[in-house]
């Protein structure tokens, strides 16, 4: 008789398909705990993750050293938790995505330097949380992205051939198409399809929000280095509830929920710059990281052999530049 197997314990779809998750955090810093060995235990759990794209979460800062250069430490961080992986286990933290305020005029390029130095070839870009609404969390000031001094930095960064990842809200899209306007060739990557709201005072008018995201995603992806991740959307601020649950909630389910965003991403940029994210352990809160990963092959069932390569390796590695460090397995 078969075991039966409960929504938090779900059998693994598809599980040879090579995965890179491109986007997670580790901390320990009063947050509920996430090191390593937990991304590991995640990571080995049935599904074939070969590597990964750590993202800053201002964790692991260094203490003792000038404010602006503080950040670096978390990409040393990474990095030295990367380089002692068993060559058996799979390449987490591959890729690494430090912060830098690129407002700190000219400091961002040695910023920018000493991150490449301690990164040990794996530093591939910044990320500068841009996100500011007044009905969620607030996690910048309102206007960022069109703040001149950012724009001096993100300049920099983009002339050194480093990627920006772009954590905003759906309502300061067009702040991003802004950037964009005066920066075409950007190699950028939008997080958590857009940062879609569903609560506040977003709940009363969903057909507008839908709308009004739909009208900036068509327009972002006009440009051509414009990549966007695939996920985030077990967060509580996407109005989905399932942070609720008592229990993870299946995969079923969440692809139910989920497919028609990402099915419109994937539409309009093409599944050769959609790239699927586990946002571990933020997402944590609505499911597993197997039932994620399972709902996310669920959504994309119906794509091609080379589609379902693109969207769940092959873009991310093609994006951070992975090959750089190591060779994915075939």
């Amino acid at each position: 008789m078969s075991p039966v197997v409960t929504p938090d314990q779900e059998e693994v779809l598809l599980p040879n398909l090579p995965i890179v998750d491109a986007h997670h955090h580790l901390w320990d810093d009063g947050r509920p705990r996430y090191l390593i060995d937990d991304l590991l235990s995640d990571a080995t759990s049935g599904h074939n993750i070969c590597a990964s794209v750590y993202i800053e979460c201002q964790s692991n800062y260094w203490t003792n050293s000038e404010e602006c250069m503080k950040s670096v430490g978390e990409v040393e961080y990474a990095a030295r938790v990367a380089a002692q992986l068993d060559v058996s286990q799979p390449r987490l933290c591959q890729g690494i995505v430090g912060y830098i305020d690129l407002r700190c005029g000219d400091d961002v390029g040695r910023i920018l330097d000493a991150m490449e130095l301690v990164g040990e070839g794996r530093f591939r870009g910044i990320r500068q949380v841009a996100a500011h609404d007044r009905d969620v969390k607030q996690y910048a000031p309102d206007g960022l992205l069109l703040d001149p001094r950012f724009r001096q930095g993100f300049r920099e960064l983009q002339q050194r051939g480093y990627t920006f990842d772009a954590w905003l809200y759906h309502t300061q899209l067009p702040d991003l198409i802004s950037l964009l306007n005066e920066y075409p060739e950007s190699r950028l990557v939008i997080n958590h399809a857009g940062g879609r709201i569903g609560i506040g005072r977003f709940l009363e008018s969903t057909r507008e929000t839908e709308a009004d995201w739909k009208k900036r995603l068509w327009e972002l992806a006009r440009f051509p280095n414009v990549y966007v991740k695939l996920g985030g959307l077990g967060m509580p601020m996407c109005g989905h509830g399932f942070d609720s649950f008592a229990k993870p909630v299946s995969s079923l389910l969440l692809a139910q929920v989920w497919r028609p965003y990402m099915d419109f991403c994937i539409d309009v940029f093409g599944s050769e710059r959609c790239v699927f994210e586990s946002n571990f352990p933020v997402d944590g809160v609505s499911s597993s990281y197997r039932n994620v990963w399972n709902a996310f092959k669920r959504i994309a069932s119906g794509g091609s052999e080379d589609e379902m390569t693109a969207l769940f390796s092959g873009n991310a590695a093609t994006f951070y530049s992975l090959s750089k460090v190591r060779q994915l397995p075939g």
